[in-house]
């Protein structure tokens, strides 16, 4: 009698995967998801900041159009509202940067316009070299 020899790798003819493939396969995707959403988030806050500061910067420049069309000049040492997309949520504000050799040299002095929120923060700030009051 001669005895069949026993395999004891027996190799399946199914097909599929198994339950530790499915839920790696299930992690892997998972990690996926999450880095791109949050990816997302991150960049649909920049862009919605960035437009908020443009439209500072716009209403920025408008207001100092607006005084020199006026040909009033930039008010020295003064402040008011400044409505960017129709909120008035920033303030302006200007002051004198002190350079004496511009005063002496050019007769003019810089005059720095910025633009601040509610807590103080400057958003943008525009230097104007203004001609000095006599």
């Amino acid at each position: 009698m001669t005895a069949k020899p026993r395999r004891f790798c027996v190799r399946s003819t199914r097909t599929g995967l198994t339950l530790i493939e499915v839920i790696a396969a299930t992690l892997l995707l998972g990690t996926l998801l999450v880095s791109i959403l949050l990816a997302y988030s991150r960049h649909a806050i920049q862009i919605k900041k960035a437009q908020q500061r443009l439209a500072v910067i716009n209403a920025l420049d408008d207001k100092v159009e607006d005084w020199y069309l006026t040909r009033r000049g930039v008010p020295v040492n003064e402040s008011g509202p400044l409505i960017a997309n129709g909120t008035t949520q920033v303030q302006w504000r200007t002051r004198t940067i002190a350079n004496e050799s511009l005063r002496r040299v050019l007769l003019s002095e810089k005059i720095r316009v910025e633009a601040r929120t509610a807590d103080g923060e400057v958003v943008s700030f525009i230097d104007i070299l203004q001609a000095a009051a006599r």
